[in-house]
């Protein structure tokens, strides 16, 4: 029997995934007021098309005022302001180079929701609105490196279909220690260009990027000079791993303009926080890849729950933020169903306004309401047990958040193997 050709599969992506463009404004709002850059221009001495003027920084109350506007729109509003930028990187470069500072910001995305895609997304979106063109993508690891490649080469139809011609690179331009007139190719490219780099590339002083080379024959600048000239705009794949040792200033030295730190795990160090996608939201989306996942049974056991509970809505009127949830009211011995009005309040709060002890010390933390033409799939409840319920979803209140991702995890592994046995 003759084998049947196998036909390459071709993965579709969906450009309408609100939490992806949601991250990609975000970033795009830190420029807003922005000229955009249209000329291109020559130095003198040698060719070297930067995203600004060398001297450029940016105003900082302006750029205040542009990422408070940004988290007005995806934080609380108790949360949303800043008083100040967060601490510029600032400090000395790998030994040889001078005092360098640029500021940082700060997009927060659980692992499998698509950080690479939004991030690639982004640089396009930068470059069509305002005209930058030197981007360089750091990342941790040579694994890393080759999947950037492969989401590159992946989206590139994708994303060629949706930006205008020239704004999606060829190809990227892949750092090489072995080959520095690659540097100098970057800094000349008139077109969008994007270098990828891992930071052990650069972060020592022994790295080919800081050596005279004789493949760069009547320069007298090094590797590294032709990047800084460029006043690159850095994306910082997997932002934790470039906080201590060495990293920082190795980034300093690239000499960039600003830096965007993409993590799913920040940790205490999210300068500039302009957007996050927790572990919990991307698993009420279902936005995790690789393995399906399923809520809890809550919504079809809830009704028999003592400590059961419904969001119905939320509202704001005169900056009074309220709720009202359905609950199990105790009356003559017996547990009603009833819908009660709720503000935020303290522990015990839904078992004082119930009469039911199964409420315990349950209370509410947070309610977040969203304007008129807001999106509505972002409002929602949170509790005192640390999750947050959107309208309609129904609960029981007394769980933890390590149940519900326990119940969560075990739905998760019994739906998958279901699923390998009908395939076998």
């Amino acid at each position: 029997m003759m084998n049947e050709e196998v036909k390459p599969v071709k993965i579709q992506f969906d450009p309408n995934q609100d939490y992806q463009r949601d991250a990609v404004d975000a970033v795009c709002g830190v420029f807003e007021g922005l000229s955009k850059r249209e000329t291109v221009d020559f130095s003198l001495d040698i060719d070297c098309v930067p995203n600004c003027e060398t001297s450029t920084v940016f105003e900082p109350y302006e750029l205040l005022e542009n990422v408070n506007n940004v988290r007005a729109k995806y934080f609380p509003p108790e949360k949303a302001r800043l008083s100040q930028l967060a601490e510029k990187n600032s400090g000395d470069m790998i030994k040889g180079f001078d005092f360098h500072e640029y500021d940082e910001f700060t997009i927060n995305m659980e692992t499998g929701t698509g950080k690479t895609y939004v991030y690639l997304k982004t640089i396009y979106s930068l470059h069509e609105e305002y005209g930058f063109t030197k981007f360089i993508i750091i990342v941790p690891s040579i694994a890393i490196y080759e999947g950037v490649l492969n989401t590159f080469n992946a989206t590139k139809k994708h994303f060629e279909n949706m930006f205008s011609v020239g704004t999606v690179p060829y190809k990227i331009t892949e750092y090489d220690g072995k080959h520095p007139e690659i540097c100098k190719n970057y800094a000349s490219a008139t077109t969008n260009s994007i270098m990828l780099m891992t930071i052990d590339s650069f972060n020592k002083d022994s790295n080919n990027i800081y050596k005279s080379m004789d493949k760069l024959p009547g320069s007298d600048l090094l590797p590294i000079n032709y990047i800084q000239m460029t006043r690159p705009i850095l994306i910082l794949d997997e932002s934790q791993n470039y906080n201590s040792g060495a990293s920082p200033a190795a980034l300093r030295t690239l000499r960039p303009l600003c830096a965007i730190r993409y993590s799913a795990t920040p940790g205490n160090n999210s300068p500039n926080e302009l957007y996050r996608l927790n572990s919990f939201d991307s698993l009420q989306k279902n936005l995790v890849k690789r393995i399906e996942i399923y809520g809890t049974d809550e919504v079809q056991s809830g009704v028999a729950q003592e400590d059961y509970i419904k969001v119905v809505s939320v509202s704001n009127v005169s900056k009074k933020l309220k709720c009202v949830l359905e609950v199990q009211v105790m009356t003559n011995n017996a547990l009603k169903l009833e819908q009660k009005e709720f503000s935020v309040g303290e522990p015990g709060q839904l078992k004082k306004a119930t009469k039911n002890p199964a409420y315990k010390d349950i209370f509410i933390e947070d309610i977040r309401c969203v304007a008129k033409d807001g999106d509505k799939n972002k409002e929602c409840v949170v509790l005192s047990n640390g999750l947050p319920y959107a309208v309609n979803e129904t609960s029981c209140a007394s769980l933890t958040k390590k149940e519900v991702f326990r119940e969560m995890i075990k739905n998760t592994l019994e739906a998958h193997l279901n699923q390998k046995k009908k395939l076998q």
